[in-house]
């Protein structure tokens, strides 16, 4: 929501680009949020449209329509399917399935517990005529650290941290 006023420092460190290219980039990732494929947002005026209307600075005043999770400081939204049934039949050998996955992720600004938590909710959409009546999902990361053949992974229950290592 501070996309006009926030620090950009993060982001320009990262390489994304001039601090104007950046706020350009959030202005009309804003503007044009997807909420008509699914994408959350505050609905300030209660007419099931989202209709962004910040002030000239871009800042948002009371009322108005907000991206993302209500009361979120960041949220990314996205959609993947397998509609490429090539490209699918590449990641080991199966044939695609047509589901289509929307991901909504989001974290807070803040101190505390909240501080260090990011929240993720997953939704599966049914796109086939088959009806799926069983399925396992999970989630996997994969961490490389130098060459993906000589990694270690380990955990530390009293940080609450994971970590990876050659």
């Amino acid at each position: 929501p501070d996309y006009a006023t926030g620090s950009m420092l993060s982001e320009m460190n990262d390489g994304e680009g001039s601090e104007a290219a950046i706020r350009a980039q959030y202005k009309s990732d804003w503007m044009d949020w997807p909420w008509q494929d699914g994408a959350p947002y505050l609905d300030a005026n209660g007419d099931g449209i989202y209709k962004p209307d910040p002030d000239a600075n871009g800042v948002y005043n009371s009322g108005e329509d907000i991206p993302g999770v209500p009361g979120a400081s960041q949220t990314i939204f996205y959609i993947g399917n397998s509609n490429n049934v090539a490209e699918a039949k590449k990641f080991y050998g199966f044939p695609a399935i047509p589901i289509e996955l929307h991901v909504t992720t989001w974290a807070y600004s803040t101190v505390g517990p909240l501080s260090n938590m990011i929240f993720k909710k997953y939704v599966f959409v049914n796109k086939g005529s088959n009806d799926l009546t069983e399925m396992y999902c999970s989630a996997w990361n994969d961490p490389d650290n130098g060459n993906a053949g000589d990694d270690f992974v380990g955990v530390d229950s009293t940080l609450g941290m994971g970590y990876c290592y050659n």
